[in-house]
Order: C-alpha cells, then sequence, then structure tokens
C-alpha cells in the first residue's frame, strides 16, 4: 500500500471513530443508594468496601446509606424516620442485605463486584447539569437548600422526580461488627422519599428551594445533602450532586412576613394582599441590603413584582413595616397563588427568603380567563413572544371593543383597540410597546377584551 493510500486510510478511519464516540458536555455524577443495617455481617463489609469506593472517587460520585429495620429494628439510624425508609426498601423491593443501586440500577449481593458497575456508569453521558448552594440561620438551626436543575442535552420522555436527602457524617455508634463511625448516614427526605415530580426540555433551568431544620444531635460541620433525579418507572437516575452544609453561606440578614390569620382569598373582581414584614441584619456591622418580592402565578410562572428595594441597617437592628400591600386585579388568572420575599444583594445573593400564599377565586358564572359566548377563539400567536404578537378573536355579534394590556401590578400599559367593530374575525398585533411609546420589559402581562359587556383575558409572557 502506498504511503498517500495509507495516510487517506488513516484518515478516514480516525473520522469514522470520531463520528461514532458520544459527546456529553457533562461530567455525571453516579449515585449510589446502599442499603445497610449495623447488625449485619455482610453489610459491614460492604459499608467497608463502599467507603474505599468514595474515597477513590469522590468528585464522581455520590453516595447515601439507608439503614434498614431488618435484621435489627433497633438501628438508630433506621429509627431517625422508619416510614420514610420503609418507602425506599418498598421502591427498591429491597429483601435482603447488602444491597446497593448505582444510578437505580440493583447490584448483586456480590458486593465485590460492584466497583465494576460504578466505573462502568461512570461512562454513560448525562445530559442534566445540578447546580447546588443555600443558606444556614446558625441560632435557628434552619436553612434552605437551592437547587438549579439545568438541561444541557435532549431528555427522554419519562415520569421524572427529584429527590433531595440530608446526610451526616462521622456518626459514632458502636455497632455488632465493630464498625463504629457511620458515614453518608440518611436522617431526613426533602420532602418526603417519594420525591417531586418535574418536566424539563433541553435548554431549561429549574429552581428549587427545599427548607430544613437541623436536628440538635446532629453537627452543621458533618452534614451534608445529596439530590438527584430519576426516573419513577424505569428507576434510572439521570444526573446527581452533593454538597455539604459547611459550604453554605451562614444567613447575614433575614426577612419574614406575617399575614393576618385564616385564609387569604382575594375576591374575582380582584382586591389587595396585605401583610407585616420584618428584616434583620444579622452581622456586626452596618449593612445595605437589598428586598426584592416575587410572585409565582397558579401555572408556575414567576414574575418580580419589587425588583429592589435599598434597607440600610444598623448592626444586628430589626425593622419592622407593617401594612405592606400587594394588589391583585380582576383579570389575573383564578388559583394559588405564592408570594416571595427576598433579602441580600439584588439578583446574585438571597441570604434568605420567606414565602406566603394566597388564592384568587373564580368567578361565579365562569372561571375568570375564560371565554363567553360573544368572544370566540381567543389567542395570542407567537406566545411566548419577544417582539410581537398577534391577538385574534372571534365577534359573534356587532359592537364596542376594547383591547387594553395590563402589567401584574393591574396597571394599564396599553391600549389597542377601542370602537365600533363588525362580528367576525377580529386581530391586532402588540408590538410590546406602552402608550408612552416605551418598550415593556421582559415578564408577564394580560390582554384583556371587552365586547358587549362580556370580557376575556388572556396571558402574555413578554421575552427579549
Amino acid at each position: 500500500m502506498s504511503n498517500q493510500l495509507l495516510k487517506v486510510f488513516v484518515i478516514t478511519l480516525l473520522l469514522g471513530i470520531m463520528m461514532v464516540i458520544p459527546a456529553s458536555a457533562t461530567e455525571r455524577i453516579v449515585v449510589q443508594e446502599l442499603f445497610t443495617n449495623t447488625r449485619c455481617h455482610s453489610s459491614y463489609q460492604a459499608d467497608l468496601l463502599c467507603d474505599t469506593l468514595y474515597e477513590e472517587h469522590s468528585d464522581q460520585m455520590v453516595l447515601i446509606r439507608y439503614h434498614t429495620g431488618f435484621p435489627d429494628d433497633e438501628d438508630p439510624f433506621y429509627n431517625y424516620i422508619p416510614e420514610e425508609l420503609e418507602v425506599k426498601i418498598a421502591y427498591y423491593m429491597v429483601g435482603f442485605l447488602p444491597q446497593t443501586a448505582f444510578d437505580g440500577e440493583l447490584g448483586e449481593n456480590t458486593w465485590w463486584l460492584w466497583e465494576d458497575m460504578l466505573l462502568e456508569r461512570f461512562g454513560v453521558p448525562a445530559d442534566l447539569e445540578i447546580n447546588l448552594g443555600g443558606y444556614y440561620l446558625v441560632e435557628e438551626r434552619t436553612g434552605v437548600l437551592d437547587i438549579d436543575i439545568i438541561a444541557t442535552g435532549p431528555i427522554p420522555d419519562g415520569n421524572l422526580r427529584l429527590h433531595a436527602v440530608a446526610f451526616r457524617d462521622s456518626a459514632y455508634y458502636e455497632d455488632y461488627y465493630g464498625l463504629n463511625w457511620h458515614n453518608k448516614t440518611v436522617f431526613d427526605f426533602l420532602p418526603n422519599a417519594s420525591g417531586k415530580p418535574l418536566s424539563i426540555d433541553e435548554g431549561d433551568t429549574l429552581t428549587y428551594h427545599r427548607a430544613f431544620s437541623l436536628p440538635t444531635f446532629i453537627p452543621k460541620r458533618y452534614t451534608g445533602f445529596a439530590v438527584f433525579v430519576q426516573d419513577q418507572d424505569t428507576k434510572e437516575v439521570l444526573q446527581g450532586q452533593k454538597i455539604y452544609l459547611r459550604n453554605f453561606q451562614d444567613a447575614e440578614a433575614d426577612v419574614d412576613m406575617t399575614l393576618p390569620p385564616g385564609d387569604y382569598i382575594i375576591p374575582p373582581e380582584g382586591g389587595t394582599v396585605t401583610w407585616q414584614g420584618y428584616v434583620k441584619n444579622r452581622t456586626e456591622m452596618t449593612r445595605d441590603f437589598n428586598v426584592w418580592t416575587v410572585v409565582e402565578f397558579p401555572d408556575g410562572e414567576r414574575e418580580e413584582t419589587l425588583k429592589s428595594w435599598e434597607v440600610h441597617m444598623e448592626p444586628l437592628e430589626s425593622q419592622k413595616y407593617v401594612e405592606i400591600s400587594q394588589y391583585v386585579p380582576g383579570h389575573a388568572p383564578a388559583g394559588d397563588y405564592k408570594f416571595y420575599s427576598y433579602i441580600g444583594t439584588y439578583p446574585d445573593i438571597a441570604y434568605a427568603w420567606d414565602m406566603f400564599e394566597f388564592q384568587k377565586a373564580e368567578e361565579p358564572a365562569r372561571a375568570v380567563g375564560s371565554v363567553p359566548e360573544s368572544i370566540t377563539t381567543f389567542n395570542a400567536y407567537p406566545n411566548p413572544f419577544n417582539a410581537t404578537t398577534q391577538i385574534s378573536f372571534q365577534l359573534a355579534e356587532p359592537g364596542n371593543v376594547q383591547i387594553d394590556i395590563f402589567n401584574i401590578r393591574g396597571q394599564r400599559i396599553a391600549n389597542l383597540m377601542n370602537g365600533f367593530q363588525n362580528s367576525g374575525n377580529i386581530s391586532v398585533v402588540w408590538s410590546g410597546m406602552t402608550n408612552q411609546e416605551q418598550e415593556a420589559s421582559s415578564g408577564i402581562y394580560f390582554c384583556k377584551i371587552k365586547a358587549n359587556n362580556k370580557i376575556a383575558v388572556k396571558k402574555l409572557v413578554l421575552q427579549k
């Protein structure tokens, strides 16, 4: 074979190899869930092995231990949360010990072969990235675990669940076989062992907050959290991550909101939510903090209502604010709302947050946002939009038509139509401009159509 032909052959071979190697922009963090018990000799041997594996691969894996009630139901780590642990035992149908799962795939009881399963799983590409953070209130021994999930590639359809657990290291207990120090032992599920359903597509970022409290017998420096996304049906874990409480930021400030007693229900025509607010500087220095608020709509969309309010505070000072209010317009959709308040450095650092819930009631005759008979096929396309959206509907009978755009504070920012229209198809374009010829900022808006004393409302999302 000539040198030239050899070069062509080698280049072709290399290109072929390059084409079949899968590319993954995200490193996989393998999750190992180990079922164990302090009075099982085989579990003792497996525990030692798993500690060794973790020491060798700690940057690429998460290890968590679920203690079972067999063979010894006096196992103190099982008795932290026996009901929740039984949910996990039933989910994996664990009937013998030791037993483990690597990214949801159960291993055999030949625990000396588990390392091969772990190494094999490292080579599987991941299309999710999980980032963790949070804050901790030292005096109250409470805090919040912040979770960001980013879809870096295509996510297969499935019954996905988000799982979060709290575990502890260096727990001293003299077990039957002499393993006295116990690590990665789960003592709480956030919020439960069944996890929270989630749906995510390529390019999406989801954010979750998990509140927790630390028992007095568990030291902060040995507390950690493990988070993973799992297909509930196939049991495959798509990605995992861990963080230790010692890497959290001790909260330098606190915020609290208090509603009057009882259920808070806004009437269909709209109304005002009123509460008392408290902020506290937890440092011994004079500080300037930012406070901002976010409303979460019934469909899960979130929008800032107060972007940044500066608070100047003396060392350890607390400030109280009475009769703070948020107007909820009548055209806002009916359903359950969540209202968040944050304190920190806007928008990147939140030292603390608080949340309350309220409800917007439905119209007696029809749900807010439904289409009356005189206005049909009410649509906006595209929606969400980044430049213009076309609003169209069918008018059943001639009459005066008024089309307005409102922001989430209930302020009318644009009028698109106000006059007599014949029956038939009506359409108008909103270019994202206000009545003052200013560009509306990204966010949630409401298009309100009033025709022949009938009203229809549709939510619009402007994304720039």
